[in-house]
């Protein structure tokens, strides 16, 4: 599934998940950190950023995003496709960009949280990686550590 952020592409993902009783993993909750930071670290960090766009505005929030490592690496990477992601970005609402920050994503567990669930999937996983993917590389090997019927593959 594909759209830009804040679209409900995550939301829906764990919609689904919590019907059928499995935990969603989502690529960009990875990349953003949000599945395997430390306890508190992420509800911490969400806190404020939603504290940043409501005090200067979602321009403040998406220069400050706009440093991170991965979406430097899309600007390098696809110039147009980083513009396309500011531009979206900016055209969020800064209440409801706020809102989902405190109301959806600070409630999200860990990864690791869903250990034991992890383990006792029965379905064949396959968990792929990019190679310069830095920040989903530790919950992939969590992943690959984890479930039963997994294949782990590091692509280039």
């Amino acid at each position: 599934m594909s759209g830009p952020p804040g679209s409900g592409k995550t939301r829906l993902a764990h919609a689904i998940a919590e019907a059928i009783h499995c935990p969603a993993i989502c690529r960009e909750e990875i990349k953003e950190r949000m599945v395997h930071a430390h306890p508190g670290e992420f509800q911490a960090a969400t806190e404020a950023n939603a504290r940043l766009i409501e005090t200067q505005g979602m321009a403040a929030f998406a220069e400050n995003l706009a440093k991170s490592p991965n979406r430097q690496r899309l600007k390098q990477k696809d110039p147009a496709e980083f513009d396309r992601f500011i531009t979206n970005l900016l055209a969020m609402s800064p209440v409801g960009a706020a809102n989902t920050m405190r109301g959806v994503q600070q409630r999200r567990p860990p990864i690791y949280a869903h250990e034991k669930r992890l383990a006792a999937l029965a379905v064949p996983v396959l968990v792929v990686v990019g190679e310069e993917d830095a920040g989903c590389r530790k919950p992939s090997e969590f992943l690959s550590r984890t479930l039963p019927r997994v294949r782990l593959e590091v692509v280039p």
